[in-house]
């Protein structure tokens, strides 16, 4: 799967509007394309240090995410679920 640098920043930026929704007090995440979907690493301050999780995306959020709001807050009630041990703000 051939990803363009423009692609890459897209997602990022997508995936970090998500994650400032959610709300995490403190985080850091790298994106990786897999075919089909995306590959999201997020390691976030829970209350006695760090913990990591490894998350999927559709490639079609990544693409429609911030237009689609139905998609958009799918994910936020999934990835909210799925981060509840990490800190939030």
């Amino acid at each position: 799967m051939q990803i363009t640098t423009n692609q890459l920043a897209q997602a990022r930026d997508t995936l970090e509007t998500l994650l400032e929704e959610i709300g995490l007090a403190n985080y850091l995440f790298d994106v990786e394309p897999r075919e089909g979907q995306w590959g999201v690493n997020i390691e976030c301050a829970i209350d006695d240090g760090w913990e990591s999780f490894q998350l999927t995306v559709s490639e079609e959020y990544i693409v429609r995410g911030k237009d689609d709001a139905i998609l958009h807050q799918f994910l936020l009630g999934e990835w909210s679920d799925a981060l509840k041990a990490c800190k939030k703000k």
